[in-house]
């Protein structure tokens, strides 16, 4: 239904109606959490507001009693705001997720025998990186997220030459992955005056905030349109822009979206709210009202009452650097790898105050164990960073109360 030109702003408050209905009588029907609310009274702004630490304190209470274990998938997430969640998702999310990947793709000219690559965190086991190879094969399908990924962990020139120089090989028609390493990517290019040589299509950018700098250099660089997608992991929200524009598109076949202030009541065009989601098809646990720990400035609706985005605040591309002095993106270290120990962790903050050298404050869940700091340890030894974890009861707060989860300390002069 989102490439369908027929379907008009009626039918589509029809569709959300019907999705909106089914799902909140399967949370009251089918979770303890709601299982208070009345049946006949369903309205969504009679729901409360949610957040990760409610549902992991409650997470039994969101599940729903009544669907098989075939038929969900445990998923762990960082988010951007640095605290683990462990959740459950249903099959049809990703299905429905991975239609409208394909959606996006076709969007950007994607046909089928296209090459989608991606740039992300993607862990390179060393005997590859000694061959000068900085890419692993993830699946033999293209859509939706790509058959070949590319590490982002550290961009250095050799990296750098290596993967451009597979991309002219290899012939990719879509590349896709995290703003800060395409701008990277991108830099490097300009500054060498590397032209790419296949008939690339389009760069689409996800799981950071997007600048219109870096969207300016990429299209400069890679010489197509570059389009930006948002979303989660607990898939209740598919956001996307149409060709070399920042305003998001929240797709309505997808979930619910409201942009709410902090008393919890809508706010008006041009203000930034919280991005509040609600999930159509997580029959497995139940996303209603879910806080997602973003910021986003609200755009209105379009004429078929797609909810815009105008910005997304609250995505980071902090960096840490290595004892080289190499920068190493966050995103792909942290949120790309999808580490064990998020189960496991409460919060956890992240402080440099040396190059090489890098502390983990970390508040633990009562299952944490020696092995989630094993691999903690483990994962940064590879990039050469020496890493100190420190067990807390408290992280602090920036002096304007904020929560940041990198804190780099390193004096400018060093």
């Amino acid at each position: 239904m989102l490439n369908d030109e027929s379907v008009s702003k009626s039918d589509v408050e029809n569709f959300v109606h019907k999705q909106l209905n089914r799902i909140l009588s399967s949370a009251v029907q089918n979770s303890s959490y709601y299982s208070s609310f009345a049946s006949s009274k369903l309205k969504i702004n009679t729901f409360p507001i949610v957040n990760k630490a409610i549902m992991t304190e409650h997470k039994q209470a969101f599940v729903n009693k009544h669907v098989s274990f075939f038929n969900k998938f445990v998923f762990n997430t960082g988010g951007s705001t640095g605290v683990p969640f462990q959740f459950f998702v249903s099959r049809l999310c990703g299905y429905v997720d991975a239609w409208h990947q394909r959606f996006h793709h076709e969007l950007a000219c994607y046909q089928n025998g296209d090459k989608i690559f991606a740039v992300d965190g993607v862990a390179i086991p060393n005997n590859k990186r000694d061959r000068g190879e900085y890419w692993v094969y993830d699946s033999i399908s293209q859509s939706p997220y790509g058959s070949l990924h590319y590490s982002a962990l550290s961009l250095t020139p050799q990296v750098l030459n290596a993967i451009i120089e597979d991309w002219n090989i290899r012939k990719p028609a879509i590349l896709r992955g995290y703003p800060s390493a395409f701008a990277e990517i991108a830099d490097y290019m300009l500054d060498n005056g590397i032209k790419i040589c296949f008939g690339l299509k389009a760069v689409i950018l996800t799981a950071e905030n997007i600048y219109k700098y870096q969207q300016d250099k990429i299209r400069k660089a890679f010489g197509v349109p570059v389009y930006g997608q948002y979303g989660h992991s607990e898939k209740c929200i598919y956001a996307f822009t149409e060709a070399n524009s920042l305003v998001y598109k929240c797709s309505p076949f997808y979930g619910l979206v409201e942009i709410l202030d902090d008393e919890d009541k809508p706010v008006s065009i041009g203000e930034v709210g919280r991005v509040i989601v609600t999930s159509f098809y997580n029959d497995a646990m139940f996303f209603i009202r879910y806080d997602t720990g973003d910021l986003a400035e609200y755009g209105g609706e379009d004429e078929k009452g797609y909810v815009l985005l105008n910005r997304i605040v609250g995505r980071t591309q902090d960096f840490v650097f290595d004892l080289k002095r190499q920068q190493i993106n966050i995103t792909a270290l942290i949120f790309g790898q999808h580490f064990k120990s998020f189960a496991h962790i409460r919060k956890w903050q992240i402080l440099q105050r040396e190059y090489g050298k890098v502390q983990i404050l970390i508040i633990k869940d009562t299952l944490y164990s020696k092995e989630d700091e094993t691999e903690l340890y483990e994962k940064f030894s590879v990039l050469n960073i020496e890493l100190q974890i420190q067990y807390v009861e408290h992280i602090e707060l920036s002096p304007r109360g904020k929560y940041r989860f990198v804190r780099m300390m390193i004096p400018k002069d060093v």
